[in-house]
């Protein structure tokens, strides 16, 4: 294997040219305090920020974990690249050219790699959409939605093909097998050998990472009548980790830290209806479960949290659970219920963004929430009715880590049931209990 050289001249210009004030910003919400910025660190759990950058000797250190240094260690530990890797993404991001690198470090080689091959298949599914005729009915069906050409540059939307192997037969012109196409999940291995597209007939959403770089894919079917399912997206990757990326964060990071609020909606086309009418501090979970690690990545920009989700049961259900994670987290939790009949795409393009604004602006406490979706299924007319609620709501209060706020909740759940508070602190503490057990074992 050869050994990585990139000269030391060129390393003093990447690096003198990266402002680490900005490139950390992508990834932590930073406040200036005196001459330095603090943030909660990306590297370890934390409430209270202890993360620190010093843009005038341009490193970073964190005085909880004790990470430091400087813009290209940050980005060998945030991106999982070695040195030389590092250097070439910092100077990819910053628009200088380098020499192509041998490396050492075949993890990382491939991370960039990766990442290249999926750059590729954004541009060529955005390519379909916009400029040839096979991609034109997805084009007309988002300029349908409402969807303008800022919103489909912005997310770059694209377009695949209703064919086996447009995907691969392009890549192959630009000298991408078609393994790394596997690697990335764009193909699907046939069972006589070779490989066949992924997505095929679909408008195509691109998921980036916190630094702008494509790591995956979402597909909606075009014809509602094929027996398909209607989404699907990428596979686990070693770019991509659906449990810890959020769907418009990398867009719409600026807005929330704007406005220290963030609405999370659970679909692209949610999020894109809600940005399209103005509403941006917004991100999506692309379908999948919230998870502690997306939770904590929200905690980086903001705690404050507006859960929209679709108004049927479902949406219900996943709210009343998202709501425990990002209590857990230390997040601040607000939940919207939507009419039964809509999602958050279908409410604003039929109320508009006032009507929408005015729902956030009067989301429900967490506590309320879930006493409004748990009377709605079930009447509290019996005393077991009434202490299932009691205890569900002291399971979700027991998420919560600080006791004053602890309490505090207790007291609003006691006069709202109508129960004494000392029975819901010996609930918790058996809440308590039951977990240390767990934890020992």
């Amino acid at each position: 294997m050869m050994a990585s050289y990139i000269s030391a001249d060129k390393i003093e210009e990447i690096r003198s040219a990266a402002d680490i004030v900005e490139i950390v910003s992508n990834y932590v919400t930073l406040k200036q305090r005196g001459k330095n910025y603090f943030g909660l660190c990306p590297f370890h759990p934390e409430k209270t920020p202890s993360f620190s950058v010093n843009p005038e000797k341009q490193i970073f250190h964190c005085f909880g974990c004790g990470v430091g240094g400087n813009v290209i260690a940050f980005i060998m530990k945030i991106e999982y690249l070695q040195f030389p890797e590092a250097v070439k993404f910092l100077a990819d991001k910053l628009g200088i050219t380098i020499p192509e690198i041998a490396s050492g470090g075949e993890r990382s080689k491939e991370r960039l790699t990766l990442f290249k091959v999926n750059k590729f298949a954004a541009e060529y599914f955005q390519h379909n959409l916009l400029n040839t005729n096979a991609g034109k009915p997805a084009l007309e069906y988002l300029q349908q939605r409402g969807f303008s050409e800022e919103i489909i540059h912005k997310f770059q939307l694209g377009f695949a093909p209703d064919c086996w192997d447009g995907l691969l037969r392009a890549a192959q012109k630009q000298n991408i097998s078609a393994e790394w196409l596997y690697k990335v999940g764009l193909v699907i291995p046939k069972g006589q050998g070779g490989y066949y597209d992924r997505f095929r007939g679909r408008v195509i959403f691109p998921i980036h990472n916190l630094a702008g770089m494509v790591v995956g894919f979402g597909g909606r079917i075009l014809q509602v009548e094929v027996e398909a399912p209607k989404y699907i997206n990428s596979p686990e990757t070693p770019v991509y980790q659906k449990g810890r990326i959020l769907y418009g964060l990398f867009q719409n990071k600026e807005a929330v830290r704007e406005h220290d609020q963030v609405i999370l909606v659970e679909g692209y086309a949610d999020l894109l209806s809600l940005v399209q009418f103005g509403v941006d501090n917004v991100v999506a979970t692309s379908g999948t479960a919230l998870t502690a690690e997306q939770a904590r990545v929200i905690l980086r920009y903001t705690r404050n949290v507006v859960i929209l989700y679709d108004g049927d049961i479902a949406g219900a259900l996943a709210a009343m659970r998202g709501v425990d994670v990002l209590l857990a987290e230390g997040l601040q939790v607000k939940v919207v219920m939507l009419p039964q009949e809509h999602d958050p795409d279908t409410f604003v393009r039929q109320q508009g963004k006032e009507e929408l604004l005015k729902l956030i602006a009067n989301a429900q406490d967490f506590i309320d929430f879930k006493i409004t979706a748990f009377t709605a299924e079930k009447a509290l007319d019996s005393p077991q009715r009434k202490a299932e609620l009691v205890r569900i709501l002291t399971e979700t209060i027991a998420q919560i880590k600080d006791e004053v706020m602890r309490n505090f909740y207790i007291k609003d759940v006691a006069e709202k049931l109508d129960v004494e508070e000392a029975v819901i602190h010996r609930e918790m503490a058996r809440i308590f209990r039951r977990r240390s057990t767990q934890t020992v074992k």
